[in-house]
């Protein structure tokens, strides 16, 4: 129960953050708040509870936080995948329409983010039916790759602050941060 109420506070200071940045300040159309913008506030969300799994000691907290992580990140990706053109994106693709190396290389490790993730649940779920404990270093990988995905996709507009709406940070810095943060805090833990 509380991991969903966490999980629930997470995305609700997310949205806030997202609407206000990209909608009240920003230039962003109110229409394009049931997809865009809240896939913004999920991805930065499910980071959030990615991030708290792997540093949770209690299993059932790496367990709960992990799951419904999963679920955010699974929502993330196919709302990504529904926005995912020149219109939206016009720095990962060339006049051309194709995607360029920027987007192209926030992809590669977003979805190789994935594929770890996706081996984790799965080797989450076998652990659970056989008693054993996973393989150290998987939620790390997933953090790294996260933190390379949302790396490509911003670092240009993190050196200009001046173009940021109402100087707020983009999500994508926030992420990188966070995950940062994450992997050090696990770190520190010694594992």
């Amino acid at each position: 129960m509380k991991h969903t109420k966490h999980a629930i506070y997470l995305f609700l200071a997310a949205m806030i953050y997202a609407v206000v940045r990209y909608n009240v300040l920003g230039e962003v159309a109110w229409a394009n708040v049931p997809v865009y913008v809240t896939n913004k506030g999920l991805s930065w969300a499910g980071l959030a509870l990615f991030g708290l799994s792997v540093a949770s000691r209690e299993k059932a907290d790496r367990r709960g936080y992990g799951t419904l992580a999963a679920g955010a990140i699974l929502a993330h990706v196919v709302m990504s995948v529904l926005v995912l053109s020149p219109a939206y994106f016009t720095k990962f693709f060339s006049e051309s329409g194709r995607m360029n190396g920027v987007g192209e290389a926030s992809m590669l490790a977003g979805v190789l983010g994935c594929v770890v993730l996706g081996g984790l649940y799965t080797a989450n779920l076998q652990a659970r039916e056989a008693g054993a404990s996973l393989r150290a270093g998987w939620g790390r990988a997933v953090l790294w790759l996260s933190a390379v995905h949302v790396l490509i996709m911003g670092f240009a507009g993190w050196l200009a602050p001046s173009g940021w709406p109402g100087y707020l940070p983009p999500i994508t810095l926030w992420s990188f941060l966070m995950a940062l943060y994450f992997l050090l805090a696990r770190g520190r833990k010694g594992a």
